[in-house]
């Protein structure tokens, strides 16, 4: 299996000045949909596109931070070890290829 890491910023650009950065995950997003075209059955190919990770320069008083929490439902950053399993998980099941998980504690929900 392969797993690609995007952004939420593939599925929700304009978090401003990051026209780069959005491209760049946005195309990883449709990179993992060819690819799982191209190379099914044999490999499944998934990404994950975390939220805003959690990290030591982004204490608790970091503006970036608090727009982050005050709009995502579960009113906090995503622990990277969030991440991981979500990883995990598409690395384990057999049945999804060419997906994108969002693991973002609601932000883009909310």
């Amino acid at each position: 299996a392969i797993v690609n890491i995007a952004s939420i910023n593939a599925l929700h650009p304009g978090f401003g000045k990051t026209v780069h950065y959005d491209a760049s995950k946005g195309a990883v997003v449709s990179f993992t949909q060819s690819l799982a075209a191209e190379l099914a059955p044999a490999v499944r190919v998934n990404a994950v596109a975390p939220g805003l990770l959690a990290a030591p320069h982004l204490d608790t008083t970091h503006p970036l931070r608090r727009r982050y929490e005050e709009r995502a439902l579960l009113r906090s950053l995503v622990e990277p070890d969030e991440v991981a399993k979500a990883v995990a998980l598409l690395c384990d099941c057999s049945a999804m290829t060419g997906q994108t998980i969002v693991v973002d504690g609601g932000y883009l929900a909310g």
